[in-house]
């Protein structure tokens, strides 16, 4: 008897489950494309006498856009 009561119990449980799942359906906003795109690049190190920077090879890297979310640089070699 007292198998029972558990497993009608458990059945109930999953039952109960069942019927108060419901899917939600989500949407997206308006998309809107991103406009006044730039991007601007800077050498570090560059002075009078270092014309090509101080040879450490780092650049800074600035972009900016009208409605963008975000960025993405990519420098050719893999990295990001």
């Amino acid at each position: 008897m007292s198998k029972y009561i558990k497993l009608a119990g458990f059945a109930l449980i999953v039952m109960i489950t069942l019927v108060n799942c419901k899917r939600d359906e989500f949407q997206f906003g308006d998309i809107k494309t991103p406009t006044n795109v730039a991007v601007s690049t800077a050498i570090e190190g560059v002075n009078t006498a270092n014309p090509n920077g101080n040879g450490t090879g780092k650049i800074g890297i600035t972009a900016t856009a009208t409605n963008a979310i975000t960025y993405k640089i990519l420098y050719g070699n893999g990295d990001s």
